[in-house]
This record gives C-alpha cells, structure tokens and sequence, in this order.
C-alpha cells in the first residue's frame, strides 16, 4: 500500500565509511530502513483537493512486497471496508471489501500505486521492486554537510512519469524530503517529513506531507510497529470480510 508500506528510516549502523558507499547503495540502505519485513500502522489522511478537504483513518498490515492488508476505521460509513493485496512469483491480486454491500471486488493490482487508499506518498511507486531496474542513480553535484542528495534518472522505458528524482537522506539513512521534477527541470511535487519520532531502534516519519500544486495531503502515524510478528492468517479474504 501506496501510504503505509515502509516508514522506519534509521539504519542499523554499517562499517563502510560513507565516501566509500554508492549512490545506489545508499538509497537501497534507505529502501530497506524504509520499508522493514513486517508493518502495522494505525495512519491519518487528511488529503485537500481543489480546496475540498477529506479524512481518512485506516489500519494497515504489510509484509515485504507480497502481502498488504489496509482497513478503514474512518469515516464511519466506510468502516469495515478495506484492501487484500497478494503477490506470488509473477502475479498480484488486489480485492476491494465493500462493507455496505458485503461484497468482494477484484481490482487491477496497479491500483496499489496510484494511492487506492487516498493518498500517495510516491514512496512505493518509487521503491518497488529494485531502484536500479528504473533508474539511473548518482549523487548530485550539490553537497550535503551531513547526509546524501541523491539523483534518481528513469531509465529509457522505465514505467515512471518523472524526469528526475531528487533524494535527500541523512547521514542515518533517514529519507527527508523527495522533489519530483517534470522534463524541464521544475519541481512539480514535493514531499517532505515535518515531524520525525523514535521508534525503538528506528526514527520515523510521525507526519508526512506531499504537495503537488494546490493539493496537499498530510499522512499521520498514530500507532506504529515495523519488524513484529503479525497473525499469520491476517492476509485472507475471510479475514478481509470478517474481521
């Protein structure tokens, strides 16, 4: 899921100085630090767009990039609805639960990055999959004193609408902000981490914002939890209907 699946940013420590490490390599360390094994998430939306505001509250669990599952909590009359997504070797399923109708809708699993969940953070269209199999990944000419600014360019036929990806990642992998640029060279979306918080052996994003033209949305982690154990028959359809 486009809004959940990997927000832990602290690395783990490693013993290669930081001159010695590449591009790619740090943003794969970032990926990593990201995104976690297991994830389970109680996360706010509040998405404004062309100056209408909306509220989202959902549960969400994810394992890796094969097993999501996202609940919406709020508002009320869409409670209990909610997303299955499952990938196996080359297939991905996606289900919609419609709780009002009681029934289950099969979805294209494209859908998972387009921010089916009402928002987009751009973070899981980005690292899905390997970095390298889209983009072209270098440092940029501009320095940091203390992290990485890191320049992310598609590959010829990658399966990515941006000219550029401009990361900017501390010195403890910490992804802060991400400006997507078009073709020539104007920044056209932006997102950026206005609150971090301590999680265990990790620092987090508390609060997300991304902003794109006149629409911004902020993505709040209420409750959060990165590497525990999860249920092992949450990723279910019955599960998914049945709460």
């Amino acid at each position: 899921m486009a809004i959940v699946t990997g927000l832990a940013l602290l690395s783990l420590g490693l013993t290669v100085a930081a001159d010695e490490r590449s591009a790619l390599e740090v943003v794969e360390r970032a990926r990593d630090m990201w995104r976690g094994e297991t994830f389970h998430a109680v996360v706010s939306i509040e998405e404004t767009r062309g100056g209408r505001t909306e509220f989202q509250r959902l549960e969400v669990w994810a394992e890796g990039d094969e097993r999501a599952l996202g609940r919406i909590l709020e508002p009320e009359e869409e409670a209990g609805s909610g997303y299955l997504f499952l990938s196996a070797e080359e297939s991905e399923e996606l289900w919609y639960y419609d709780s009002r109708a009681d029934e289950v809708i099969p979805i294209p699993a494209a859908m998972m990055y387009e921010g089916l969940l009402g928002a987009d953070t751009g973070l899981e269209a980005l690292f899905h999959g390997t970095v390298a199999e889209h983009y072209e990944v270098s440092y940029s000419e501009q320095e940091l004193a203390d992290g990485y600014l890191v320049e992310l360019r598609p590959l010829s036929g990658a399966p990515v609408v941006h000219g550029l990806v401009v990361l900017t990642i501390g010195k403890d992998f910490v992804i802060t902000r991400i400006d997507y640029y078009d073709e020539r060279d104007s920044v056209v979306r932006r997102a950026y981490a206005e609150e971090l918080m301590e999680l265990e052996d990790r620092v987090v994003p508390k609060v997300w914002v991304v902003e794109e033209n006149a629409d911004r949305t902020v993505i709040t982690y209420e409750e959060l939890s990165i590497d525990e154990p999860l249920p092992e028959d949450i990723f279910t359809l019955e599960n998914l209907t049945q709460p």
